[in-house]
């Protein structure tokens, strides 16, 4: 039944990402764009139209990002140009270029540690280990997401700590040790009932979908080897 009911989540999950997510998560900045015309702008309008851009127009993400680090590497707000970096680190890395993200995700952290502004240091460690998952390096990449995880865990941000529970399940699922990975997943789970409907719960249900068939198929060749061998 519990099974049966995340296998209904995963399809929930196609469902939404396909239908509902870009509707709730692509809506066009238009206060935000028109401030940055009118010259009445703050770092939160730069943010908003650079994430908006981000994932299917990235040139035009890139274009307002560096046009906010100009107007605020003047003003020395080291968060809004943490926060542009940041930015600029996923476009990079959504483009392949892993170590031109890493650099962007590493100034992010200086900056932010300037300020100590401890969620964007979270979030930018839980980026780069990301990086190191996708070389498949792992006991970097977990280093990364537990030192996030204690700052999240530090500041009670639940979706943070969701998160990094999400990245470490992903680091043992990728080494086949899909118990681990499982009880992480399940963590992340139960705090993302908790939260509002967001990408994460997405993400959420797509982990636990991959890992139960993992586990499955894994289970069906442990029985069919011990037929073999028997």
């Amino acid at each position: 039944m519990k099974l049966l009911k995340k296998t209904n989540g995963v399809i929930l999950s196609f469902f939404c990402l396909t239908f509902i997510a870009p509707k709730l998560f692509s809506q066009i900045p238009f206060r935000a764009l028109e401030n940055i015309a009118n010259y009445s702008y703050d770092g939160k309008d730069f943010d908003e139209v650079v994430k908006y851009y981000r994932f299917y127009k990235p040139d035009s993400a890139a274009y307002y990002a560096n046009i906010a680090i100009g107007i605020y590497n003047k003003q020395k707000d080291y968060q809004v140009l943490g926060n542009m970096f940041n930015h600029l680190g996923i476009i990079n890395e959504n483009q392949g270029a892993i170590t031109e993200a890493e650099q962007k995700y590493k100034q992010a952290i200086s900056y932010f540690k300037s300020v100590n502004f401890q969620p964007g240091i979270a979030d930018e460690l839980n980026r780069l280990g990301v990086l190191q998952l996708r070389k498949s390096n792992y006991t970097t990449a977990t280093n990364f997401f537990l030192e996030a995880l204690e700052i999240y865990d530090k500041l009670s941000l639940s979706s943070g700590i969701a998160e990094c529970y999400l990245k470490l399940g992903a680091v043992h699922e990728r080494q086949n040790d899909y118990d681990v990975a499982l009880n992480y997943i399940q963590k992340a789970d139960s705090i993302n009932t908790q939260l509002p409907f967001s990408v994460l719960t997405l993400s959420t249900y797509n982990a636990l979908g991959s890992i139960y068939s993992k586990k499955i198929c894994s289970q069906k060749l442990f029985v069919i080897m011990k037929m073999v061998l028997s």
